[in-house]
């Protein structure tokens, strides 16, 4: 870590093995984060791939694609050349390249200059609203195109929505309640879909639609999975909110997220039934499997959801103020984590949840500076045994000793690390031991200069 880090820590020493790695590769390396959008502006991922950024090797690029401008601090390696945003204006299609898509279309006839022009100012150069446009026009076999044009620009600012009801009113019936109830599902994999009742052949029909070029795009290999695009998915939840009784409507609700949460797709169950009226269900869902939801690693689509269902209902159970903290804590908002977490606290837990919050919380004031606080957490959750296993001990000795080290008396955190590695070792847990290692090299032996 010599050269990036003062002091090291455990994601300074990641990143210096991350870059000794990809500078030792001949051809260099590529790294390409789709969605980053949903890193969020603070947290440990986005100053993460800062550092990353600063320390790139020669020949090693990195590559971000999101929907939203990222807060990243990058103005200097700009003014060198050694960095460029592509923002939507650089990726339009201009009139030459929509007239290329045009006569891939409808080879030997060509649209006017002014249509052209029409075309790309109100669609903006946008691919997708590009495609939906040629979408309707192919309807009339491409031969009003200057009709069409019109409908556009009489649209206002909400074209898509008026092309997309267009789009959606040219299919048949079942091909229309096909569409608008498998968007409630965030992933269309065909088996989950023939469980929604009046739904069948779904692989097929999600293959039609993708080979028809309606907004459906194939993702994954062996599962053959499908996707709407984003925009075409809204539109198809608001077509599905306005033509369905609201009684229906949480019906299909209820039945789509026991689905998905019966497959186990427990991120994606959290979302659909977020959006229901009554949040027993969702509730019910984080009660069951908080663990399992942070497992995924969908830190983003969990927030969403847990901002969708609103703090009135998250208050009113522990483990959604449990889960709503470690997300908080994860993008970063550290007081919002231990307002959730202390919440949680209050709604006096099992002994075993109990201690667990109270080990968060230490750890959160320690990486934050509390030292003190950290100390004071970690003495009272010692003194009690109840719920207390070799686990949650060991990690409560580990953050106590790190504070030790801190304040600057590294004989007692030495010797709380310790105890703490012989816990991790009985429990077998070599992860939690490796990490406590790291923690005793950088806060004690490095200290003292004892490096071998």
């Amino acid at each position: 870590a010599q050269g990036l880090e003062t002091a090291p820590t455990e994601e300074g020493l990641f990143l210096a093995a991350l870059v000794a790695a990809w500078r030792a590769e001949p051809h260099g390396v590529m790294l390409v984060l789709d969605d980053a959008q949903r890193l969020g502006d603070g947290g440990p991922v986005p100053e993460f791939l800062t550092r990353l950024v600063r320390h790139l090797p020669p020949g090693c690029t990195v590559v971000l694609a999101s929907r939203e401008p990222l807060n990243l601090p990058i103005s200097r390696y700009e003014a060198q050349g050694q960095a460029c945003r592509l923002v939507p204006r650089d990726l339009a299609f201009t009139p030459e390249e929509i007239l290329s898509w045009w006569r891939t279309l409808q080879p030997g006839e060509d649209l006017t200059t002014q249509q052209l022009e029409h075309l790309a100012r109100r669609t903006e150069g946008w691919a997708a609203g590009l495609q939906l446009f040629f979408q309707v026009a192919a309807r009339s076999g491409f031969s009003s195109v200057g009709e069409d044009l019109e409908r556009l620009a009489g649209a206002g600012t909400g074209w898509f929505d008026f092309f997309a009801e267009e789009v959606l009113a040219d299919q048949d019936q079942t091909t229309r309640d096909f569409l608008l109830r498998t968007a409630l599902f965030p992933r269309l994999d065909p088996d989950l879909c023939d469980r929604l009742p009046g739904i069948r052949d779904s692989r097929a029909q999600l293959a039609d639609l993708a080979a028809r070029n309606l907004f459906t795009f194939s993702v994954g290999d062996a599962r053959q999975e499908w996707r709407y695009h984003h925009l075409f998915r809204e539109f198809l939840l608001t077509a599905l909110a306005e033509r369905t009784p609201a009684g229906e409507l949480e019906g299909w609700r209820h039945r789509a997220g026991g689905i998905l949460a019966a497959a186990g797709y427990r991120v994606d169950a959290l979302s659909v039934l977020a959006e229901a009226r009554d949040p027993a269900p969702a509730l019910a869902l984080v009660e069951k499997g908080a663990d399992r939801l942070l497992e995924s690693g969908r830190f983003h689509d969990l927030s969403r959801a847990l901002e969708k269902l609103g703090p009135r209902a998250l208050n009113s159970r522990g483990a959604a103020l449990y889960l709503q903290g470690h997300v908080c804590s994860l993008h970063g908002r550290w007081e919002k984590a231990e307002e959730s977490w202390r919440a949680a606290l209050r709604r006096r837990p099992g002994p075993a949840r109990r201690v667990e919050l109270q080990s968060l919380l230490a750890q959160l004031h320690m990486r934050s500076g509390r030292f003190r606080k950290c100390l004071d957490i970690c003495r009272r959750s010692l003194r009690s045994a109840e719920g207390l296993t070799r686990r949650s001990e060991a990690r409560l000795l580990g953050w106590r000793g790190v504070s030790h080290c801190a304040l600057g008396n590294l004989q007692r955190g030495e010797a709380d690390l310790l105890a703490a590695m012989r816990l991790s070792r009985q429990v077998r847990d070599r992860r939690d031991e490796g990490r406590l290692l790291f923690l005793l090299a950088a806060n004690v032996h490095h200290i003292q200069g004892r490096c071998q």
